[in-house]
């Protein structure tokens, strides 16, 4: 995924498709805490990630990705932040 700095990311993989597509504009909401069930961006020390928040403790955040279906586990010590998917808008080419 990449920060366009400007309070978007761009997807820029298929693995949350069929719910967000290659070229999408993901907008964040930085006001709101993210709940379990939510589509967030997962900010870490590798990159960005977006996915539907399964779990988050002292020790793990959760995601769950579409495509292929899977949970990926991020250790909480490495994420630097975690933002509220509030839409997206339809491709813009990469």
């Amino acid at each position: 995924m990449r920060n366009r700095n400007d309070g978007t990311y761009v997807m820029d993989a298929d693995y949350m498709e069929p719910r967000f597509h290659p070229g999408e504009i993901l907008r964040i909401d930085l006001t709101r805490t993210p709940r379990i069930g939510d589509y967030v961006v997962v900010k870490t020390v590798a990159g960005s990630r977006a996915g539907r928040l399964l779990e988050s403790t002292g020790e793990w955040i959760s995601l769950s990705e579409l495509k292929p279906p899977r949970t990926r586990r991020h250790i909480r010590a490495d994420c630097r932040a975690m933002y509220l998917i509030s839409g997206f808008s339809r491709p813009i080419h990469l």
